[in-house]
């Protein structure tokens, strides 16, 4: 059975819990997403439930997020608010105690939101549950305590988990057990990251030279070589495939790319760190100050703001001048946006 169809399968049967798993970068987030939002994941359900509703509820792990959302308390909460949400006339079953009391509410405790989500998953009698938790590897706490807590939820008859997590040996100790229930994301990106390579590489106006004095044997063994060693990492492949038609414009041997390929580090965090350092020492303070803003900024910033960053190098007090100089014309806006493209090229 292929990748999709286990998990075709997993939804419109009798599974209890299914793992994703997965290296940083691979997809497992985006993975997630698309088969909790997918239309074709409800009607899959509903073979599982026998025609009954299926309340859909999803949880996302991220490092990047407050102590209460990466823990058990922020995972319940999360959960039985957008169970609640779906079912208000839910909270009085379930909740007796805190509808009636008018006055200001005790904080709650991570015992009381466990026995909650319990009994929800009793007192659905007309629906079922579907719970879809990404990043268990981002949890804060011991991840085999997560991993014991949402398999015991998971044997209520009503419920349903889809997880996901890196390839961590406590994760495949403890969810890796069934094949069946189980997908190694890589299985998934192969195919494509394949297609991907061969069409970069191919499309490069060297690489039929290359082909033709090194032979078609050892291009393809190249190709296959990055496949392999990038685990389902399709951001890996794509800078991988980057630094290599660089190679590839410099006139480099099928030896010179081999050589090069084999200087790469398998896990993206050394690849950065690479990357970083073959920049030029001259533009990284300009590079980590750029960075440093975008990885602020709340949504992509307009190429402007990159060039007021490009100004301030040339004159520092430029923003405190009058508002007249900072008006641009537009053949001055476009000759800055041009340079600052340039310069992107050197990161």
């Amino acid at each position: 059975m292929d990748a999709i169809g286990g998990i075709c399968s997993w939804l419109s049967g009798s599974g209890e819990l299914f793992w994703v798993s997965g290296k940083p970068g691979s997809g497992k987030s985006t993975f997630i997403k698309f088969i909790a939002d997918n239309t074709t994941t409800q009607k899959l359900l509903t073979q599982w439930s026998k025609g009954q509703e299926v309340i859909l509820a999803a949880h996302y792990f991220t490092i990047y997020g407050t102590p209460i959302q990466r823990s058990l308390e922020g995972l319940f909460r999360s959960l039985i608010y957008k169970i609640l949400s779906q079912e208000p006339t839910l909270i009085r079953k379930v909740l007796p105690q805190r509808y009636k009391n008018e006055k200001i509410q005790e904080p709650w405790k991570q015992s009381e939101l466990q026995s909650v989500l319990k009994k929800l998953a009793r007192e659905l009698v007309h629906s079922r549950l579907c719970f879809f938790i990404d990043g268990l590897d981002e949890y804060a706490g011991d991840h085999l305590d997560i991993c014991e807590t949402l398999q015991d939820l998971s044997r209520s008859p009503c419920v349903k988990l889809c997880v996901s997590s890196r390839p961590w040996n406590v994760f495949e100790n403890a969810l890796g057990g069934d094949t069946d229930s189980k997908l190694y994301i890589q299985d998934v990106t192969r195919t494509d990251i394949q297609q991907y390579m061969k069409t970069m590489l191919r499309s490069h106006p060297c690489w039929d030279s290359l082909v033709s004095e090194a032979g078609s044997d050892k291009a393809d063994s190249l190709v296959q070589q990055i496949i392999d060693k990038s685990s389902g990492v399709f951001l890996w492949v794509t800078l991988v495939t980057r630094l290599l038609r660089e190679g590839l414009t410099n006139d480099d041997s099928i030896q010179d790319l081999n050589r090069r390929f084999e200087s790469f580090p398998s896990e993206l965090e050394p690849f950065f760190r690479l990357i970083l350092d073959s920049v030029d020492p001259f533009y990284r303070d300009r590079m980590a100050r750029a960075l440093l803003f975008s990885l602020h900024a709340q949504k992509s910033l307009h190429i402007q703001m990159y060039m007021f960053h490009d100004r301030e190098y040339e004159e520092e007090d430029y923003a405190l001048g009058e508002p007249e100089r900072l008006i641009a014309t537009l053949q001055q806006r476009t000759s800055q946006a041009a340079r600052v493209f340039r310069r992107e090229r050197l990161v």
